[in-house]
């Protein structure tokens, strides 16, 4: 097991994850999607699987290491329901709540018609089926170059860590005399860092 890794996502499935790229699709499908028959056509070639997860479940494990495309208007689709494509089934409401908690916000995903989707579906990076029993637990999910997500969700966390480390090196520098150790490059700083006043030395 990996620290801050999810650990339903196996081996398998990390090894694709990072090796998408920017713009790259993949789906999450039920047990009702013809998926073996459907990986072998896209460009990993082999169906990937997370058992005994519904799709919500598995929906969360791979965003939060896989950022969406927010560069483009859906980067989530759903399967539409035949004959009302207007529906949105509970499996696919619970798969949207994992988005917007994903994305620290509303995200809509956008749909698609059935036989429109396994032609999408074709075309993708590689299909991961779940071990959703329920219709229609079916997605496309565009991934993202992480940069975007990261910059809209996680602002305040970039601040904290950026004036930790700023909080550090001014430490060091403060007291590198005292130490009586390696002092830090001239350079070695944080940029833009604040300017503060050295406190008193209590070796003084």
């Amino acid at each position: 097991m990996l620290k801050s890794i999810d650990p339903i996502l196996n081996a398998d499935v990390l090894y694709a994850l990072r090796a998408m790229g920017h713009g790259d699709e993949l789906v999450i499908c039920d047990t009702n999607f013809p998926a073996d028959a459907t990986a072998r056509q896209t460009v990993l070639g082999r169906l990937l699987r997370i058992d005994n997860v519904t799709a919500g479940r598995a929906a969360r494990a791979i965003l939060s290491v896989m950022p969406l495309d927010t560069f483009v208007d859906k980067p989530a689709l759903r399967m539409q329901i035949v004959g009302r494509p207007d529906e949105v089934p509970p499996v696919q409401i619970e798969v949207q709540r994992e988005i917007d908690a994903a994305q620290g916000g509303p995200l809509s995903m956008g749909s698609i018609e059935r036989f429109a989707f396994y032609e999408l579906a074709k075309k993708s990076y590689c299909v991961i089926q779940t071990g959703e029993r329920r219709f229609y637990g079916c997605f496309v999910f565009k991934k993202g170059d992480g940069g975007e997500t990261f910059a809209l969700s996680n602002t305040h966390t970039r601040e904290a860590h950026f004036l930790d480390h700023v909080a550090i090196i001014q430490s060091i520098r403060c007291h590198e005399d005292d130490l009586g150790g390696l002092h830090p490059p001239a350079d070695f700083a944080a940029p833009h860092a604040p300017a503060t006043r050295c406190a008193p030395s209590h070796w003084e």
